[in-house]
């Protein structure tokens, strides 16, 4: 995508819920985060990680770990899926970019 700042990369992932290869999913995110940690980034998608959960869930740790390590902060904090008195962090956005210009927020659309 082609900005102010030049050229960004975005990278939109899913990944299921009924996937069970929370680490194999991991380590394959870490081979692309990887490719392109040098280069405007931004990471977007569901990725079906709770960040709620990141002091409980050892997959949670490493996941997040990975996109810090490599120079990827989180643009959400808050939850993005509400049901009944439950909430849940599953959509992320991540960037490597450090402008004062890039903002984000979950919104409530009724």
């Amino acid at each position: 995508m082609k900005t102010e700042i030049g050229s960004v990369n975005v990278l939109v992932v899913y990944r299921f819920s009924s996937n069970n290869k929370i680490r194999e999913s991991i380590i394959e995110l870490q081979t692309l985060v990887e490719k392109v940690a040098d280069k405007p980034t931004v990471i977007l998608g569901d990725f079906n990680l709770n960040l709620l959960k990141c002091d409980d869930d050892p997959n949670v740790q490493e996941y997040i770990n990975t996109l810090m390590c490599t120079g990827f902060l989180p643009l959400i904090n808050k939850p993005t899926h509400f049901k009944g008195a439950s909430a849940t962090l599953i959509d992320h956005i991540w960037t490597n970019l450090t402008s004062d210009d890039v903002c984000t927020g979950a919104r409530t659309l009724r």
